[in-house]
């Protein structure tokens, strides 16, 4: 599993030469990623930890404890993390520009906390409505900018901001508001003529 808040880990109790085994599986929370700095976590004895605030920046290991009738033998699992909690965002992206063939778009980051300054992903979105989640993605990459083309003409617009965390493990995502819908350039349909009132 992965060493985020909000999710759980799970210890695999490993391959053992004895058929009639029993396991004792125990939990610890370190402060570094030393093996001196943990500490066993009362209660925590099942085969799966569940991630919480109070483990942020912290390491977690477990120990799995192997029981038969000849007695019994304990080995530990590596350590994993530091844990993190996934970038939030604390101001949406929002959009500037206008949305009609040719123009260019572009857009913010946003307001992130948790988040790696460099590495985002600009996933450019052309929406049927103002709902986001009825969207499909045309454009993807790290420029922040996308020129809006004759076959968005009707969509409205759209950018989902792909984060990495600190130790860029992990990402958080927000999207931004549509646009209005996109309008086309005028096209002529007749050619135009002169006219005269002179006789």
């Amino acid at each position: 599993g992965e060493a985020t808040v909000g999710t759980s880990l799970t210890v695999n109790t490993g391959s053992w030469s004895s058929a009639q085994i029993t396991f004792n599986i125990q939990w610890f929370s370190c402060t570094s990623n030393l093996s001196s700095s943990c500490v066993a976590q009362s209660g925590r004895t099942t085969g799966t930890y569940l991630i919480t605030a109070s483990d942020l920046t912290k390491y977690i290991r477990a120990s799995v404890t192997a029981l038969d009738s000849t007695g019994g033998e304990t080995v530990l699992t590596a350590l994993v993390g530091p844990v993190v909690t996934p970038p939030q965002v604390t101001a949406l992206p929002v959009i500037t520009g206008v949305a009609t063939p040719g123009s260019v778009l572009q857009a913010t980051r946003g307001t992130w906390s948790g988040a790696a300054t460099t590495g985002d992903q600009y996933q450019w979105l052309r929406c049927t409505s103002v709902d986001t989640s009825n969207c499909t993605v045309i454009s993807t990459g790290s420029v922040n900018t996308y020129t809006v083309q004759n076959s968005d003409t009707g969509f409205r617009l759209a950018v989902n901001i792909i984060v990495k965390d600190i130790t860029n493990r992990i990402s958080g995502s927000a999207k931004s508001l549509t646009t209005q819908p996109v309008l086309g350039s005028p096209t002529v349909s007749s050619t135009p003529t002169f006219t005269s009132n002179l006789y």
